[in-house]
């Protein structure tokens, strides 16, 4: 069983296994430090957006700043009219990372007759 034990700037704590409180003392919870950095990636409006990395997959809000774990991530949009800035993005400590999501849709103008 796993519990968020808090959160520090740029990090999250997290208890790894919680046992019963008879077998351990009070306050002596192992935990795992997280280590994180920021991604801010504009999307346009109409496009989905999502980071991923293994399994781990994340939706992208329209604007905003997100914190995740130090790695390589893809970034995948959709649908097909949605072009990303970087497709891959590299999360450091403490620092960080921007990308786009544009539609081309919106962004071509309407032909005339």
């Amino acid at each position: 069983m796993f519990r968020t034990v808090g959160v520090m700037l740029g990090t999250v704590v997290v208890a790894s296994l919680i046992t019963p409180a008879s077998a351990v003392e009070p306050n002596s919870v192992p935990t795992t430090i997280v280590i994180t950095g920021h991604a801010k990636i504009r999307v346009d409006e109409g496009c989905l957006a999502r980071v991923v990395k293994g399994r781990y997959k994340k939706t992208v809000p329209t604007r905003g700043r997100m914190e995740l774990p130090v790695g390589r991530y893809r970034l995948q949009a959709r649908p097909s009219s949605c072009k990303v800035s970087r497709k891959k993005i590299t999360i450091r400590k403490g620092k960080t990372t921007r990308a786009k999501v544009i539609d081309t849709a919106q962004a071509q103008p309407e032909p005339t007759v």
